[in-house]
């Protein structure tokens, strides 16, 4: 295959994705007053179910701990998120978990694109959408980074 065409492709794709995420984070801002990069710690936080530290956060957004610490606290002065440490086992280990308000943000956003997917992607079902992402997240992954983990 010729160089020339793969780098037309990844460019294609970034483009894409660079539309996508544009679209995403100023209905973010409208919707909650947030970035769109501080909701998919929000979201992340949510998908954990309030069982997540800063270094797990930090792997997951493919971030330094530093740059993810930094976020969270952010977050943390916003009223959005919380820091706890566990009654028993390591106390060393924090955990960040979403407040009230943190809940609020993440379920305003989601309703605010719920309707957005919706209308473009009314020919797919959900069950096709999320293993066509699945496919390409797993496919991008393989490209640039080697075999998939077990956990995605």
């Amino acid at each position: 295959m010729q160089s020339s065409v793969v780098l037309t492709q990844l460019c294609d794709l970034l483009d894409t994705a660079h539309t996508l995420q544009a679209s995403l984070g100023r209905e973010a801002r409208i919707q909650t007053g947030l970035r769109l990069e501080q909701l998919v710690v929000l979201f992340r936080i949510e998908s954990s179910g309030g069982n997540i530290t800063v270094s797990q956060l930090a792997a997951a957004n493919s971030r330094a701990s530093h740059t993810m610490t930094s976020m969270v606290t952010n977050l943390e002065k916003a009223g959005l998120v919380v820091r706890e440490r566990q009654e028993k086992g390591d106390r060393r280990q924090v955990w960040v978990r979403l407040t009230p308000e943190g809940e609020a943000k993440t379920e305003a956003f989601r309703c605010s694109t719920e309707a957005i997917i919706a209308s473009v992607l009314s020919s797919v079902t959900d069950e096709e959408l999320l293993d066509r992402l699945a496919g390409i997240t797993q496919g991008i992954r393989r490209l640039f980074k080697g075999p998939p983990t077990p956990e995605g």
